[in-house]
């Protein structure tokens, strides 16, 4: 994905996309995105185009974490392309499998520390995918709380080239006898700051 970054941008100052408004810290991190607050999926989508001025450079964005998922003719709808929830199942599956990479397999929860719950998911979608389409599913994570992280992830229909979708998933972790929000488990947090350490 090519995006535009200001070259001559303060710290602190705030950039529109779409409605939401993003304060973005310069310079951009190690795995190629902008670092900032985490409010939207697009932290590192600015409003500008290529040749509107001289202070904008091209940066091309990175994850460190990649997955493949196929589109069945069942994830279709009566518009013949893929139902607006298969994009949200298709990322939680590679979701799953980054999470497991981690240590934390959620097919066997049962010996996992804590309980982990989805408590919000954002998505756009862009481009529209057909059945059988390939889709590559880029993703890695873009904040980490004391009792939370957040997911941001993209997907690409491999037949067109083209981004599907792009969207967020923002998980909390819970005690397991009083299902409230606790602390990320210490060997978790390490195994994912080991990954991408411009989370510690």
């Amino acid at each position: 994905m090519i995006i535009l970054v200001p070259s001559r941008v303060p710290t602190g100052q705030r950039v529109e996309h779409g409605a939401t408004l993003l304060p973005l810290r310069i310079p951009v991190n190690s795995i190629g995105a902008i670092t900032a607050d985490q409010q939207f999926p697009g932290i590192y989508a600015l409003p500008f185009r290529p040749g509107t001025g001289p202070f904008y450079q091209e940066v091309h964005m990175t994850y460190p974490y990649e997955g493949v998922q196929k589109i069945r003719f069942a994830d279709t709808d009566a518009n013949g392309h893929a139902y607006f929830a298969t994009y949200l199942v298709l990322a939680d599956e590679a979701s799953a499998d980054v999470w497991a990479e981690l240590g934390w397999d959620f097919n066997d929860i049962h010996s996992q520390p804590c309980l982990v719950f989805t408590v919000n998911a954002n998505i756009d979608f862009i481009n529209e995918c057909l059945p059988a389409d390939t889709v590559h599913v880029a993703m890695g994570f873009s904040k980490l709380g004391n009792t939370s992280l957040t997911m941001q992830w993209e997907m690409t229909n491999q037949r067109t080239g083209e981004i599907a979708a792009r969207g967020t998933f923002v998980s909390v972790f819970a005690d397991k006898a009083t299902r409230k929000s606790c602390p990320i488990p210490a060997e978790f947090r390490a195994a994912l700051i080991q990954r991408q350490p411009e989370l510690a």
